[in-house]
């Protein structure tokens, strides 16, 4: 197909792909969105969930990952945690990777992949944000996915790496110094979630309704409860985890701490980004009503990445060309 781009077009498009857990389904909408277009991607830099889908979309199978997310039945999105006695965290991550080893080889390295990738972590003791460049791409998105408290700190060399989200959860000076010339970056934490959401959303023909919590009664809740923990941790779980409606009046219980506390640095830093490194184009998705961990509506926030998509399309023609 004739590519104007590769012809009339002198920018070096680098694409930034933020943090915010399951959010990041829709990176894939943007991208396929970007494909349909025929717009180059050169530089791509990915945070926690972004280095997921920046990742195997560089190593050339996201179509099939995306159809094999889609295709998942409840029992095989619950057999992808892989609860521990939560010490380090309270997930190993092995289940997950083994997963993104169908798609991505395990003896790849960032530095083979045919777009450049630079894949954003956190240093656990500097606090500093560590750009991986080189070296094997399964153990780079290992690190940049530690989620703090859900997945413990991931070793490389003689750091002890956590999620990217933590200091750049939007990682457009990455791909700025990477060489890009114009961005377009996808940010996951336009706003903070709110307390109250909203109790309906549309998917495709379809309108679902929410429950009081703010999931499908197949969601996060679910989730959690359906989790294959041991049945010590699954009661020490359910003291912490699940707080009884006057409790929660009084204090958010521990999982919803962690998650909210990693959106509020998500959502500053990112602000702070924005400030100091605008893109040349920035697409926002609305789900912030989306638990982090709830793989119950990947189809939602795929449509929602198409809508965003959709906003900020004629302004994107514009100024790229």
């Amino acid at each position: 197909m004739f590519n104007p781009f590769k012809i009339f077009h002198k920018k070096k498009i680098g694409l930034v792909l933020g943090s915010g857990g399951t959010k990041g389904f829709a990176h894939i909408s943007v991208i396929e969105n970007l494909e349909k277009l025929n717009i180059p991607v050169h530089f791509i830099s990915g945070s926690s969930a972004g280095s997921i889908i920046g990742a195997i979309y560089a190593a050339g199978s996201l179509e099939e990952f995306k159809n094999e997310m889609l295709s998942l039945s409840w029992t095989e999105k619950i057999n992808l945690f892989d609860p521990v006695l939560p010490y380090y965290g309270l997930l190993k991550g092995e289940k997950l990777m083994k997963l993104l080893g169908r798609f991505i080889p395990a003896d790849m390295n960032i530095e083979d992949l045919p777009v450049e990738l630079t894949v954003v972590a956190t240093d656990f003791y500097s606090g500093k944000s560590i750009e991986l460049k080189k070296g094997n791409i399964l153990n780079a998105i290992r690190a940049s996915i530690s989620f703090p408290g859900i997945l413990k700190p991931y070793r490389i060399d003689d750091s002890f790496l956590i999620d990217g989200g933590v200091a750049n959860p939007l990682p457009i000076n990455t791909v700025k110094n990477m060489g890009a010339t114009g961005t377009i970056a996808v940010n996951l934490h336009p706003v903070l979630p709110p307390k109250k959401v909203k109790k309906q959303y549309r998917t495709g023909n379809k309108i679902l309704t929410l429950n009081d919590k703010g999931v499908e009664k197949d969601g996060i809740t679910k989730m959690i409860r359906d989790i294959p923990f041991q049945d010590n941790i699954k009661k020490f779980l359910k003291k912490v985890m699940k707080n009884s409606d006057k409790e929660k009046a009084k204090s958010p219980a521990i999982l919803e701490t962690i998650t909210q506390a990693i959106d509020i640095m998500g959502y500053t830093q990112t602000n702070l980004m924005l400030k100091y490194n605008p893109p040349t184009i920035l697409i926002e998705p609305e789900l912030t009503d989306i638990a982090t961990l709830d793989l119950s509506q990947i189809q939602r926030t795929m449509d929602e990445g198409n809508r965003a998509f959709e906003r900020v399309k004629k302004r994107l023609m514009l100024k790229l060309f």
